[in-house]
């Protein structure tokens, strides 16, 4: 029995459909998981990423990714105002990645791993992001809900200590 280390999730914004999750086997700064988290997003996807809206605790990763990485802040002169409007929305949507990680960790049991060693957290982890996308899918099917068109524009990235608040909180945009 063991405690889970940091992890990444990455989930879609409209249907929150888990893509993929990463172990950080290390306690690194965020800047330096955001580049793991992304990789992680590439695997699954076919069109690339194009921007990633972090909290400010991505502050050095600018230069770490191939993306362009928006902070909140306050708006440039050079914007106009519907970009300082998009900017305002996309940075105020992080938050919505918070629940996804509140119920990994209580109601499919992400805040202890009862498998051995760093593999045993891999497996653990990533059998949550399937419990998880299997409620959806079961939610979506009996009560015919619509997903978005089948189409992901936003995704969201956030990593997690067990016992603590949410530590890295990304959106991307594609």
């Amino acid at each position: 029995m063991s405690m889970v280390a940091r992890a990444s999730v990455v989930a879609t914004k409209e249907s929150q459909v888990i893509v993929g999750v990463v172990r950080h086997d290390e306690h690194d700064h965020d800047s330096k998981t955001l580049k793991a988290a992304l990789t992680e997003a590439h695997t699954h996807r076919e069109t690339s990423i194009r921007l990633a809206v972090v909290d400010r605790g991505y502050r050095g990763a600018k230069n770490k990714v191939d993306c362009e990485v928006l902070l909140p802040g306050p708006p440039l002169k050079r914007d106009n105002a519907y970009q300082r409007q998009k900017k305002r929305i996309l940075c105020r949507k992080r938050s919505a990645i918070e629940p996804i990680i509140g119920h990994l960790k209580h109601d499919h049991r992400v805040l202890r791993s009862w498998l051995k060693g760093a593999e045993g957290d891999r497996i653990n982890l990533l059998m949550a992001g399937c419990a998880w996308n299997l409620r959806k899918w079961m939610i979506a099917f009996f009560l015919f809900e619509k997903p978005n068109g089948g189409e992901q524009t936003l995704l969201a990235i956030a990593c997690c200590q067990p016992l603590g608040t949410p530590l890295i909180v990304v959106w991307v945009l594609s």
